[in-house]
């Protein structure tokens, strides 16, 4: 073999390895509308599966009678279903942005297009993980922000890192006491769920204020 033909052939190697990496890498990382197709899919399926009615919230505003059967869609893409509203029409009972520090427990699971339950998560069952505490706030960047983590301060297990706008935006418009049942996308879900696309369906979610 001439040192030509080698050049050709480390050459065509080198190639190849490189349309082959990129291939893997392709594979690999998605895009986000790739993520939000395939999590429209889920939800879909999940909303099928558990014969769930949806009915569209208008103007963000939840109606009078809440209808406690339905989960209202909102326009960041929330699906709430009201369980209990809580005392917020009792002065002193609704969230107060920077003042009102909120304790909430929640049950459910997270699930993606490709899988319908990745993994549970129970702190009402559960007496071993203490509640999740956040502060209640108002901020828009990127999107509306109703809350600041306040992490535990006694090393204990805990679900801290499930916190996060699809779990604060309840109390925008709910009270103390307040039950709820979420359909959350990975768009308002913890940040480590964006890149995989990973959404969450909480059972039940309970806020109490502190």
């Amino acid at each position: 073999m001439t040192f030509s033909k080698i050049k050709q052939y480390c050459l065509l190697l080198l190639a190849s390895s490189a349309v082959l990496f990129t291939s893997c890498k392709e594979d690999k990382i998605k895009s986000l509308t790739e993520l939000k197709k395939e999590q429209a899919t889920a939800i879909k399926t999940l909303i099928n599966r558990k014969s769930i009615r949806v009915v569209e919230a208008q103007d963000n505003i939840l109606p009078d009678p809440i209808d406690p059967n339905v989960y209202y869609k909102f326009s960041n893409g929330l699906y709430m279903r009201v369980l209990d509203r809580g005392l917020v029409g009792k002065e002193g009972y609704k969230a107060v942005v920077n003042e009102t520090k909120v304790f909430v427990e929640f049950k459910g699971y997270t699930f993606t297009q490709a899988k319908s339950e990745i993994s549970q998560f129970d702190i009402l069952g559960d007496p071993s993980y203490p509640p999740v505490e956040f502060l209640y706030t108002y901020a828009y960047q990127y999107g509306e922000t109703h809350y600041t983590p306040l992490p535990q301060t006694s090393p204990v297990a805990n679900l801290d890192h499930f916190m996060c706008q699809g779990l604060a935006y309840p109390m925008s418009l709910l009270g103390n006491g307040a039950r709820v049942s979420l359909i959350i996308p990975f768009e308002l879900g913890p940040s480590t769920f964006y890149a995989s696309g990973i959404s969450t369906f909480v059972e039940e979610a309970q806020y109490r204020f502190r």
